[in-house]
């Protein structure tokens, strides 16, 4: 019997940065796969590729850029893929969660207008199913004090508390597969694993793929299925962590 068709298969990527001065390849042949409802951890140094290829995945690498090779998701070739469908699977069918939350976020908008903004733009629900999709769904990712957080500007809040708005934003669409680029980097240990912890819960519940990126080898170890390691932007291991 056959093997599922993997959610998301990257085959031999390579990204070329180019300037006037040089070129300088980020990544090279790379490939890796990630089913649905698996925690693919990806670890390296800094430098090493791991946010480039994130970046290649949703098609956000600098103009700069050239890269070759094939990226499936979902059984198409998302690398021929047109701006507008490519906007639609960002944040949509594929939901991502950058380093740092609060530069992720507006800071002149309150966090409940930037994630009703979701819901009006993407659902076309008007203000007021808007708001309440997004109180629910704040609700849902245990940010206490509804109306406080909802009313809120980002550095308002702790940064704790922004990387969960991040994630119930990355999530408020039900994606099938989590891009998380070192979503707790600026955290300490126990906000750390609550984060993690709930990322877990949400795999589980949804049968939600997540590629993982850290340069931490003890959190990634702990919550991955598999690991992969990248050194000087090529694929240096694959294998099972469980």
């Amino acid at each position: 019997m056959s093997s599922p068709e993997p959610l998301l298969d990257i085959e031999a990527l390579t990204v070329r940065h180019e300037s006037k001065a040089r070129s300088v390849e980020a990544l090279s042949d790379v490939s890796l796969t990630v089913a649905a409802g698996e925690w693919l951890g990806l670890i390296g140094e800094s430098g090493s590729g791991k946010s480039t290829l994130l970046r290649a995945v949703l098609r956000l690498l600098p103009p700069a850029s050239r890269q070759s090779g094939r990226i499936h998701f979902q059984g198409r070739d998302i690398t021929l893929l047109g701006e507008a469908a490519m906007t639609q699977l960002r944040g949509g069918s594929i939901g991502f969660m950058p380093q740092q939350a609060v530069a992720a976020l507006n800071p002149v908008r309150t966090v409940g207008s930037q994630v009703a903004e979701l819901f009006r733009l993407r659902l076309g629900l008007d203000a007021t199913a808007a708001r309440l999709r997004s109180l629910e769904l704040l609700e849902r990712f245990h940010l206490s004090d509804l109306s406080r957080v909802y009313g809120a500007y980002p550095h308002q809040l702790s940064g704790g508390m922004c990387q969960r708005v991040v994630l119930a934003m990355a999530m408020a669409l039900e994606p099938q597969l989590l891009l998380a680029d070192e979503p707790t980097s600026s955290l300490d240990a126990g906000l750390r694993l609550d984060l993690l912890d709930e990322i877990r819960i949400q795999q589980r519940s949804r049968n939600l793929a997540v590629l993982f990126v850290s340069h931490d080898l003890e959190l990634v170890e702990r919550y991955a299925d598999r690991l992969a390691m990248l050194q000087g932007g090529r694929m240096a291991m694959m294998g099972d962590r469980r």
